[in-house]
């Protein structure tokens, strides 16, 4: 994804310095400050997409470990209550929480068995919890995962398996969380200013591109459209982060997918000048 935006950015940046020096329909030349801010607004919109494409991506792709994590256990239905964080700093304490109901007309005593990596998905710790549910009643649990040990050097895999006890049967659910080395923050907040600064980023750049091109925009309709096409691609990225905090790793791969489709093309046409 990297990769590719950052050849849109150079294909963009290569068409911008053809027209440095632009003119209006009656041939007066247009001033550098018109230039400026299309060269300014793009680089910066592209950066921050790269940024917050990157971040996306991790996010996304600690979900898809998890999915492979502990195959041989899986559950008949999905535990959809879970929650996990989305970022730990190394060492970083977090917590992995689920809630279970029981509709039945009996007590029951349901057993989870949550399973934590360790250093690699082949290696793992296991806590089993055996708790009283009566009918009705809906208990929410929770565990302390610490930001220690990831597998790949970046992710924490967890998987919930919820062993069947009638009336309630089998399920599971497993989720990543990306671990990084961040001196300065937890991993919350390190989230919500990588997603901030990548929004107001791409806002900001988005918006100075347009006011710089607004005189300048004309010619071939490929052209007048690049406004649009950059606010596609910045709604794409934003659309994979929040997929993948949400723990929707089949839609923030997709948008990912579009993205870097997204991308080339606009590279491609920044490139050939269209």
């Amino acid at each position: 994804v990297t990769a590719a935006i950052g050849v849109g950015l150079e294909g963009s940046l290569g068409v911008i310095r053809k027209h440095l020096r632009p003119r209006d329909r009656i041939g007066k030349p247009l001033t550098r400050t018109t230039s400026w801010r299309v060269v300014v607004g793009a680089a910066i919109f592209l950066l921050a997409a790269a940024g917050g494409s990157v971040f996306a991506g991790l996010i996304v792709w600690a979900d898809l470990e998890a999915a492979l994590f502990n195959p041989a256990i899986r559950g008949d239905t999905r535990i959809a209550s879970v929650r996990c964080p989305v970022l730990l700093a190394w060492g970083e304490t977090g917590t992995v929480s689920a809630s279970f109901f029981n509709p039945g007309p009996n007590p029951t005593s349901p057993t989870v068995t949550l399973t934590r990596s360790r250093y690699s998905a082949l290696y793992h710790e296991e806590e089993l919890r055996r708790f009283q549910l009566d009918p009705g009643e809906t208990v929410r649990l929770a565990w302390e995962v610490r930001g220690e040990a990831p597998s790949w050097g970046l992710f924490v895999l967890v998987h919930l398996y919820q062993h069947a006890s009638y009336p309630l049967r089998s399920a599971s659910q497993s989720c990543g969380i990306l671990v990084l080395d961040i001196p300065f923050a937890s991993g919350r907040t390190f989230a919500a200013l990588v997603t901030a600064a990548s929004a107001v980023g791409m806002a900001g750049g988005l918006l100075l591109h347009i006011r710089g091109a607004h005189r300048t925009t004309s010619g071939p309709a490929r052209r007048r459209a690049r406004p649009h096409a950059l606010g596609a691609l910045g709604l794409l990225v934003l659309v994979a982060i929040a997929a993948g905090a949400l723990g929707w790793s089949l839609v923030g791969l997709a948008a990912l997918v579009l993205l870097v489709v997204l991308a080339i093309v606009m590279a491609a046409l920044s490139l050939t000048g269209e």
